[in-house]
Order: structure tokens, then C-alpha cells, then sequence
């Protein structure tokens, strides 16, 4: 828990510092892709502390982090208007996504013996 809780402020602070560092990174990808870090990083810490299989946690624990890769991909390019977004749309359907299969692995390692 402290490790992964130090992990996520590191990069908390390193994508706030290249957001002051570079003129080209907005601030509004900023806000976009910290709020990425931190619905991955809360998705991480429900993983963890989860009564399912060591099995499932693995394998979801690859997933979550090649769809937080990508949630971070497209807020980093996302446009700065809402309307019209799709990339804001592709972070909210990969994170429906992940509520999804976090649920269905839940309910499935409670019945598996």
C-alpha cells in the first residue's frame, strides 16, 4: 500500500512538473492525465485489497495497467473543448470497462473453489 501510494505521487508530481515544464502540455491535459494516475492508482489499491484468487489478481492487475497506458495516452492528446471529445469518451469507456471486468472477476472467484 505505501509503495504503491509513493509510486502514485511520484508520478503525480512528475506529470504536474512537465506540465509547468513544457508550454505545449496544457493544463487541462494535466488535470486529465492526473485524474487518469489517480482512478488507475484507486483501481489498483480495490485489486489489492479484494478477497479474490491470486490468479485473477494477476491477470487483472496486466489489464489494468495496458488500459491505464492508453487512459493516459489519450488524455495526454485529448482536446481541451468537451464537446465533441473522443478521447475523453475512450477513457470513460475503458474505465467502464474496468468496473465491468472488476466486478464480473469478483463475482467469478467467489464461486470458483
Amino acid at each position: 500500500m505505501i509503495y504503491n501510494l509513493i509510486v502514485f505521487l511520484i508520478l503525480l508530481a512528475v506529470n504536474v512538473f512537465a506540465g509547468l515544464l513544457f508550454s505545449g502540455y496544457e493544463w487541462q491535459s494535466v488535470c486529465y492525465t492526473s485524474a487518469v494516475l489517480l482512478v488507475n492508482f484507486i483501481f489498483v489499491q480495490l485489486l489489492l485489497s479484494a478477497k479474490i484468487k491470486d490468479a485473477f489478481k494477476i491477470s487483472l492487475s496486466f489489464i489494468f495497467s495496458f488500459f491505464g497506458i492508453i487512459e493516459f495516452v489519450l488524455a495526454a492528446v485529448a482536446d481541451t473543448e468537451f464537446a465533441d471529445n473522443y478521447c475523453l469518451m475512450g477513457i470513460v469507456g475503458l474505465v467502464v470497462v474496468q468496473i465491468l471486468l472488476f466486478l464480473i472477476v469478483n463475482l467469478v472467484s467467489q464461486k470458483v473453489d
